[in-house]
Protein backbone atom coordinates (compact mmCIF):
# COMPACT_ATOMS: atom_id res chain seq x y z
CA UNK A 1 0.00 0.00 0.00
CA UNK A 2 1.46 3.39 -1.33
CA UNK A 3 2.14 5.98 1.75
CA UNK A 4 -0.07 8.95 2.13
CA UNK A 5 3.20 10.84 3.93
CA UNK A 6 5.72 9.57 1.63
CA UNK A 7 7.14 7.42 -0.99
CA UNK A 8 10.40 8.04 -2.41
CA UNK A 9 9.03 7.61 -6.63
CA UNK A 10 6.33 9.95 -5.92
CA UNK A 11 8.49 12.30 -4.18
CA UNK A 12 10.94 11.70 -6.93
CA UNK A 13 9.03 12.72 -9.84
CA UNK A 14 7.72 15.64 -7.69
CA UNK A 15 11.52 16.81 -7.14
CA UNK A 16 12.09 16.79 -10.73
CA UNK A 17 9.07 18.64 -11.74
CA UNK A 18 9.50 21.75 -8.55
CA UNK A 19 13.07 21.64 -9.22
CA UNK A 20 12.29 22.83 -12.91
CA UNK A 21 9.68 24.68 -11.85
CA UNK A 22 12.52 26.65 -9.77
CA UNK A 23 15.06 26.76 -12.91
CA UNK A 24 12.01 28.78 -14.47
CA UNK A 25 11.62 30.98 -11.63
CA UNK A 26 14.63 31.70 -10.71
CA UNK A 27 17.49 30.84 -13.39
CA UNK A 28 18.51 33.89 -14.71
CA UNK A 29 18.66 35.67 -11.45
CA UNK A 30 20.96 32.69 -10.03
CA UNK A 31 22.92 32.95 -13.37
CA UNK A 32 23.58 36.60 -12.97
CA UNK A 33 24.38 36.61 -9.44
CA UNK A 34 26.98 33.75 -10.30
CA UNK A 35 28.59 35.71 -13.30
CA UNK A 36 28.95 38.77 -10.67
CA UNK A 37 32.34 37.07 -9.89
CA UNK A 38 33.33 37.79 -13.35
CA UNK A 39 31.50 41.02 -14.38
CA UNK A 40 32.35 43.04 -11.26
CA UNK A 41 36.40 41.93 -12.03
CA UNK A 42 35.79 43.09 -15.14
CA UNK A 43 34.41 46.57 -14.76
CA UNK A 44 37.11 47.04 -12.23
CA UNK A 45 39.78 46.42 -14.45
CA UNK A 46 38.12 48.24 -17.28
CA UNK A 47 38.15 51.07 -15.29
CA UNK A 48 41.42 51.09 -14.25
CA UNK A 49 42.73 50.85 -17.55
CA UNK A 50 40.77 54.00 -18.07
CA UNK A 51 42.05 55.98 -15.12
CA UNK A 52 46.12 54.81 -15.58
CA UNK A 53 45.01 55.75 -19.78
CA UNK A 54 45.22 52.25 -20.90
CA UNK A 55 48.29 51.72 -19.13
CA UNK A 56 47.96 49.24 -16.80
CA UNK A 57 45.06 46.77 -15.79
CA UNK A 58 43.90 46.35 -12.06
CA UNK A 59 41.62 43.14 -10.86
CA UNK A 60 39.94 43.08 -7.99
CA UNK A 61 41.63 43.43 -4.63
CA UNK A 62 40.57 40.28 -2.59
CA UNK A 63 38.98 42.23 0.50
CA UNK A 64 36.39 43.83 -1.86
CA UNK A 65 36.23 40.81 -3.58
CA UNK A 66 35.09 39.40 -0.41
CA UNK A 67 32.38 42.10 0.59
CA UNK A 68 30.46 41.56 -2.82
CA UNK A 69 30.66 38.13 -2.21
CA UNK A 70 28.97 38.24 0.88
CA UNK A 71 26.15 41.26 -0.57
CA UNK A 72 25.46 38.80 -3.52
CA UNK A 73 24.94 35.97 -1.32
CA UNK A 74 22.74 38.26 1.15
CA UNK A 75 21.26 38.72 -2.20
CA UNK A 76 20.24 35.51 -2.94
CA UNK A 77 18.85 35.15 0.64
CA UNK A 78 16.67 37.51 0.90
CA UNK A 79 15.26 37.48 -2.95
CA UNK A 80 15.42 33.76 -3.94
CA UNK A 81 12.49 32.12 -1.37
CA UNK A 82 9.97 34.65 -2.52
CA UNK A 83 10.93 33.69 -6.20
CA UNK A 84 10.76 30.44 -5.86
CA UNK A 85 7.79 29.89 -3.71
CA UNK A 86 5.95 32.87 -2.85
CA UNK A 87 3.37 32.55 -5.27
CA UNK A 88 1.77 29.76 -2.62
CA UNK A 89 0.05 32.53 -1.17
CA UNK A 90 -1.49 33.65 -4.53
CA UNK A 91 -4.82 32.33 -4.30
CA UNK A 92 -5.19 30.95 -8.12
CA UNK A 93 -1.63 29.76 -8.09
CA UNK A 94 -1.87 28.29 -4.22
CA UNK A 95 -4.53 26.13 -5.40
CA UNK A 96 -2.77 24.73 -8.16
CA UNK A 97 -0.02 24.30 -5.76
CA UNK A 98 -1.88 22.22 -3.33
CA UNK A 99 -3.78 19.96 -5.92
CA UNK A 100 -0.18 18.96 -7.25
CA UNK A 101 -0.04 15.42 -6.82
CA UNK A 102 2.14 14.49 -3.74
CA UNK A 103 1.75 14.68 0.06
CA UNK A 104 2.15 18.12 1.89
CA UNK A 105 5.66 16.22 3.87
CA UNK A 106 6.48 15.95 0.38
CA UNK A 107 6.10 19.31 -0.76
CA UNK A 108 7.72 20.78 2.77
CA UNK A 109 10.85 18.56 1.68
CA UNK A 110 11.22 19.73 -1.72
CA UNK A 111 10.68 23.29 -0.81
CA UNK A 112 13.13 23.10 1.55
CA UNK A 113 15.72 21.20 -0.12
CA UNK A 114 15.30 24.01 -3.12
CA UNK A 115 15.09 27.15 -1.25
CA UNK A 116 17.35 26.57 1.52
CA UNK A 117 20.03 24.24 0.60
CA UNK A 118 20.54 23.27 -3.12
CA UNK A 119 20.45 27.16 -4.10
CA UNK A 120 22.06 28.94 -1.83
CA UNK A 121 24.79 26.49 -1.09
CA UNK A 122 25.20 25.80 -5.19
CA UNK A 123 25.68 29.70 -4.95
CA UNK A 124 28.49 29.54 -2.92
CA UNK A 125 30.39 27.05 -4.84
CA UNK A 126 29.91 28.10 -8.08
CA UNK A 127 30.19 31.51 -6.94
CA UNK A 128 33.96 30.81 -5.89
CA UNK A 129 34.29 28.41 -8.61
CA UNK A 130 34.11 31.62 -10.93
CA UNK A 131 36.54 33.45 -8.25
CA UNK A 132 38.97 30.86 -8.75
CA UNK A 133 38.89 30.96 -12.87
CA UNK A 134 39.26 34.56 -12.59
CA UNK A 135 42.10 34.58 -10.41
CA UNK A 136 43.84 31.57 -12.79
CA UNK A 137 43.09 34.22 -15.89
CA UNK A 138 43.87 37.51 -14.31
CA UNK A 139 46.94 37.17 -11.62
CA UNK A 140 46.20 41.03 -10.81
CA UNK A 141 43.40 39.95 -8.37
CA UNK A 142 45.35 38.10 -5.90
CA UNK A 143 44.43 34.60 -4.20
CA UNK A 144 41.40 33.07 -5.11
CA UNK A 145 38.55 32.85 -2.21
CA UNK A 146 38.73 29.26 -2.38
CA UNK A 147 42.36 29.25 -1.19
CA UNK A 148 41.97 31.43 1.38
CA UNK A 149 38.91 29.94 2.91
CA UNK A 150 39.75 26.12 2.69
CA UNK A 151 44.28 26.71 2.58
CA UNK A 152 44.84 29.53 4.51
CA UNK A 153 42.54 29.34 7.31
CA UNK A 154 44.36 26.14 8.45
CA UNK A 155 47.45 28.20 8.72
CA UNK A 156 45.31 29.89 10.90
CA UNK A 157 44.39 27.95 12.99
CA UNK A 158 47.49 26.44 13.30
CA UNK A 159 49.53 29.82 14.50
CA UNK A 160 46.91 31.64 16.52
CA UNK A 161 48.73 31.64 19.39
CA UNK A 162 51.16 34.46 17.44
CA UNK A 163 48.17 36.53 18.37
CA UNK A 164 48.53 36.10 21.60
CA UNK A 165 50.53 39.14 23.17
CA UNK A 166 53.61 38.12 25.31
CA UNK A 167 51.97 39.30 28.90
CA UNK A 168 49.04 37.13 28.85
CA UNK A 169 50.43 34.26 26.86
CA UNK A 170 52.94 34.13 30.47
CA UNK A 171 50.21 35.14 32.63
CA UNK A 172 47.88 32.45 30.86
CA UNK A 173 50.47 29.56 31.29
CA UNK A 174 51.79 27.69 27.76
CA UNK A 175 49.65 24.76 28.77
CA UNK A 176 46.10 26.91 29.32
CA UNK A 177 47.44 28.85 26.35
CA UNK A 178 47.56 25.83 23.87
CA UNK A 179 43.57 24.60 25.21
CA UNK A 180 42.47 27.74 24.69
CA UNK A 181 43.65 27.52 21.01
CA UNK A 182 42.71 24.45 20.85
CA UNK A 183 39.27 25.11 21.91
CA UNK A 184 38.24 27.44 19.39
CA UNK A 185 40.61 26.78 16.38
CA UNK A 186 37.57 24.69 15.07
CA UNK A 187 35.08 28.01 15.12
CA UNK A 188 37.23 29.37 12.25
CA UNK A 189 36.44 26.68 9.91
CA UNK A 190 34.17 27.82 6.58
CA UNK A 191 31.84 24.59 7.20
CA UNK A 192 30.73 26.47 10.39
CA UNK A 193 28.66 29.06 7.87
CA UNK A 194 26.36 26.61 6.27
CA UNK A 195 23.88 26.23 8.72
CA UNK A 196 24.03 29.79 9.33
CA UNK A 197 23.59 30.18 5.24
CA UNK A 198 20.66 27.94 5.25
CA UNK A 199 19.05 28.87 8.66
CA UNK A 200 18.95 32.95 7.14
CA UNK A 201 17.30 31.16 4.03
CA UNK A 202 15.01 29.44 5.99
CA UNK A 203 13.52 32.25 7.65
CA UNK A 204 12.41 33.78 3.98
CA UNK A 205 11.45 31.41 3.06
CA UNK A 206 9.09 31.44 6.16
CA UNK A 207 8.31 34.63 4.77
CA UNK A 208 7.64 34.12 1.94
CA UNK A 209 4.72 31.71 2.86
CA UNK A 210 3.00 34.10 5.11
CA UNK A 211 3.11 37.27 3.38
CA UNK A 212 1.09 37.84 0.68
CA UNK A 213 3.15 41.02 -0.22
CA UNK A 214 6.53 42.72 -0.37
CA UNK A 215 7.62 38.96 1.29
CA UNK A 216 11.41 40.32 1.67
CA UNK A 217 10.92 43.48 2.97
CA UNK A 218 7.91 42.11 6.00
CA UNK A 219 10.60 39.29 6.57
CA UNK A 220 13.50 41.75 7.09
CA UNK A 221 11.36 44.23 9.18
CA UNK A 222 9.95 41.09 11.32
CA UNK A 223 13.30 40.05 11.86
CA UNK A 224 14.29 43.10 13.11
CA UNK A 225 10.90 44.02 15.66
CA UNK A 226 11.66 40.42 16.78
CA UNK A 227 15.41 40.31 17.33
CA UNK A 228 15.18 43.94 19.40
CA UNK A 229 12.44 43.10 21.03
CA UNK A 230 14.25 39.52 22.34
CA UNK A 231 17.45 41.86 23.52
CA UNK A 232 15.30 44.37 25.61
CA UNK A 233 13.88 41.37 27.22
CA UNK A 234 16.29 38.96 27.76
CA UNK A 235 19.54 41.40 28.42
CA UNK A 236 18.49 43.25 31.62
CA UNK A 237 17.68 38.86 32.73
CA UNK A 238 21.17 38.40 31.53
CA UNK A 239 22.67 41.68 33.29
CA UNK A 240 21.02 41.04 36.78
CA UNK A 241 22.07 37.84 36.64
CA UNK A 242 25.12 38.19 36.25
CA UNK A 243 25.13 41.15 38.50
CA UNK A 244 23.90 39.20 41.17
CA UNK A 245 26.68 36.68 41.53
CA UNK A 246 29.55 38.75 40.89
CA UNK A 247 28.07 41.84 43.33
CA UNK A 248 28.85 39.79 46.36
CA UNK A 249 31.86 38.94 45.56
CA UNK A 250 32.92 42.16 44.65
CA UNK A 251 31.82 43.80 48.04
CA UNK A 252 33.89 41.13 50.02
CA UNK A 253 36.87 42.38 48.39
CA UNK A 254 38.09 38.95 47.28
CA UNK A 255 40.48 38.88 44.40
CA UNK A 256 38.25 38.03 41.39
CA UNK A 257 40.42 35.98 39.06
CA UNK A 258 39.84 34.06 35.86
CA UNK A 259 39.14 30.56 37.71
CA UNK A 260 36.70 32.70 40.14
CA UNK A 261 35.00 33.80 37.45
CA UNK A 262 35.15 30.91 35.71
CA UNK A 263 33.27 29.07 38.46
CA UNK A 264 30.68 31.35 38.95
CA UNK A 265 29.74 30.66 35.26
CA UNK A 266 30.55 27.29 34.03
CA UNK A 267 28.09 27.19 30.81
CA UNK A 268 29.82 30.62 29.67
CA UNK A 269 32.80 28.98 29.74
CA UNK A 270 31.91 25.60 28.75
CA UNK A 271 30.70 27.31 25.67
CA UNK A 272 34.15 28.97 24.94
CA UNK A 273 36.03 25.94 25.17
CA UNK A 274 33.68 24.07 23.22
CA UNK A 275 32.99 27.55 20.72
CA UNK A 276 31.94 24.82 17.46
CA UNK A 277 30.55 22.64 18.86
CA UNK A 278 27.85 25.39 20.68
CA UNK A 279 27.61 27.55 17.51
CA UNK A 280 26.51 24.02 15.70
CA UNK A 281 24.07 23.26 18.66
CA UNK A 282 22.55 26.48 19.00
CA UNK A 283 22.15 27.27 14.88
CA UNK A 284 20.73 23.48 14.88
CA UNK A 285 18.59 23.65 17.19
CA UNK A 286 17.37 27.09 15.59
CA UNK A 287 16.85 25.64 12.19
CA UNK A 288 14.56 22.97 13.21
CA UNK A 289 12.19 25.35 15.29
CA UNK A 290 11.87 27.96 12.11
CA UNK A 291 11.19 24.58 10.24
CA UNK A 292 8.62 23.29 12.06
CA UNK A 293 7.26 26.48 11.36
CA UNK A 294 7.59 26.45 7.75
CA UNK A 295 5.94 23.26 8.29
CA UNK A 296 3.21 24.18 10.01
CA UNK A 297 2.30 27.10 7.76
CA UNK A 298 2.22 24.78 4.76
CA UNK A 299 0.50 21.98 6.65
CA UNK A 300 -2.09 24.43 7.56
CA UNK A 301 -2.30 26.47 3.68
CA UNK A 302 -5.56 26.92 2.38
CA UNK A 303 -7.03 28.81 -0.19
Amino acid sequence: MESTVFNFNRFRQYYRSDFLNCVRNYGVSFLVLCTMAVTTDIFNGLFSFAVTGGHEWHGMIEPVRFVMFFIFLTVLIISSPAKLYGYVTDKRQGTAFLMLPASRFEKFLSMVLNACVVVPLLFIFVYLGFDLLVCLIDPTCGVSMLHRLFVDIVDLRQNLVQFIPMDELREMGEANAIELINSISPAFTPWLLIDDVIGAAVIFLLGAIIFKSAKAGKTLGSVIVITLSLEMILSPIIGFTMFSKLHPLLSSGADVSLDLIQEQFPFVFWSIRHLALADTVSDTVTNCVLLFFVWLRLRNLKH
